[in-house]
């Protein structure tokens, strides 16, 4: 079981880095989390998050807060605006609801988004995103207001 665990935890954790640290499924946070290295969110959280490292939330949990850190890889949901210095990467199962705002965006096929999107410049000023492979011709994104982005070729 724990074995089973370990595997899940490290399938979600960016390439080379470790977990230091997992909220569990059963766990229900309130408040201010800050932290240094890599934390998990398995479960539910409900506050504010600052740190200087990576946070995953998993598949299945529930965050409601503003995050700000350095590198982000949503599994879950996020309710709350995110704010990656590094990276932001969007597995299948993740659901942001909320603005985003990093220099680096991943995004799998499946993800819901549901806010304002800025994509900031890297300092030699190129753009740095990396959309994963569509799953038709077709792509269709909706944002807040209802309007709806229509691209009749495939990103590449």
């Amino acid at each position: 079981m724990l074995k089973k665990f370990m595997n899940q935890v490290a399938a979600t954790a960016p390439a080379g880095e470790t977990i230091d640290t997992v909220l569990g499924a059963s766990t229900h946070v309130k408040g201010v989390l800050t932290f240094e290295g890599s934390v998990r969110i398995d479960g539910k959280f409900d506050g504010e998050i600052s740190a200087g490292g990576t946070l995953v939330i998993g598949e299945g949990s529930i965050v409601n807060a503003n995050v700000r850190v350095a590198r982000v890889v949503v599994a879950g949901q996020v309710h709350g605006d995110i704010a990656a210095t590094e990276s932001l990467e969007v597995q299948p199962t993740g659901r942001i609801y909320g603005d985003i705002q990093t220099p680096e965006l991943q995004l799998s096929r499946g993800v819901t988004l549901e806010g304002k999107c800025v994509i900031n410049r890297k300092p030699d000023g190129s753009l740095a995103v990396n959309i994963g492979e569509p799953q038709s011709p077709r792509a269709q994104a909706s944002g807040r207001d209802g309007n709806t982005l229509r691209v009749a070729q495939n990103v590449g």
